[in-house]
C-alpha cells in the first residue's frame, strides 16, 4: 500500500510540475521529437544509399574480383575511353596459375574469354549471333550455371583443351529440332566439331 502511495505521489508532483513548467515541457518534447526523427531519417538514408549502391554492383558478383584489360563501365562522365586501354596487355594463362598458386582462401577462380557474333551449326541447323565463353574451372563456382541436362565441364577436360562445350537452352533448341536429345551428339564452331557434353 505505501509503495502504491509514492507512486501516486509522484505522479501527483510530475503533472504539478509539467502544468507549471508548460513551455519547458512542451520545447523538451519538440526537442526530442526532432532528435528521434532525424536519427531515423539519417539511418533510413544511409541504408537507402548502401542498398542502391549494392544493387549497381550485383551484376559484378558479391566479393569477386576481376582482372582484365578493359574497364567493365565507362568512366564518371559516361564516356568509354577505349584508346587508353586498347595497349594493356591481356590477362594470361601465367597469371591465371600464379593466383592459382600463390592465392590461399578464395572460394573460386578462373580464366575466361569470350567472344561474341558466332555462328554455330548441326547439320543443316544453324543458329548466329551468340557468345561463346572458354572457361577455366572454376567458372562453375563464381557464375551461376544452371545445367538442367548433361553435366558441367570436367577438369580433365579443361585442362586436356578437349574440344567440349555446354550449350544454352536456345542453342539446342535451335539446332537440335523435334526435341532430339543433344548430350553426346558434335556441333560445329568455326568447322570445329565439340561434343556437347
Amino acid at each position: 500500500m505505501k509503495t502504491l502511495g509514492q507512486i501516486y505521489e509522484s505522479l501527483r508532483f510530475a503533472g504539478k510540475a509539467l502544468k507549471s513548467n508548460l513551455m519547458r515541457t512542451v520545447l523538451s518534447l519538440l526537442g526530442v521529437t526532432v532528435g528521434i526523427f532525424a536519427i531515423i531519417s539519417v539511418l533510413t538514408i544511409v541504408d537507402s544509399l548502401e542498398k542502391n549502391i549494392k544493387d549497381s554492383l550485383n551484376f559484378l558478383g558479391s566479393g569477386v574480383i576481376y582482372l582484365q584489360k578493359m574497364p567493365f563501365v565507362p568512366e564518371n562522365d559516361g564516356v568509354y575511353r577505349w584508346w587508353e586501354y586498347f595497349r594493356r596487355p591481356n590477362p594470361s594463362y601465367n597469371e591465371y596459375q600464379f593466383f592459382r598458386e600463390n592465392l590461399k582462401h578464395e572460394n573460386g577462380l578462373s580464366i575466361f574469354a569470350g567472344r561474341g557474333d558466332q555462328v554455330i551449326k548441326k547439320g543443316s541447323n544453324s543458329i548466329g549471333e551468340i557468345e561463346l565463353m572458354g572457361v577455366s574451372e572454376g567458372y562453375n563456382d563464381l557464375f551461376e550455371l544452371n545445367v538442367d541436362l548433361g553435366r558441367y565441364l570436367t577438369q580433365d577436360e579443361i585442362e586436356g583443351g578437349r574440344n567440349v562445350v555446354v550449350i544454352g537452352y536456345k542453342v539446342a533448341e535451335a539446332l537440335f529440332k523435334n526435341g532430339a536429345e543433344p548430350i553426346g551428339e558434335n556441333i560445329k564452331i568455326k568447322n570445329l566439331n565439340f561434343k556437347v557434353v
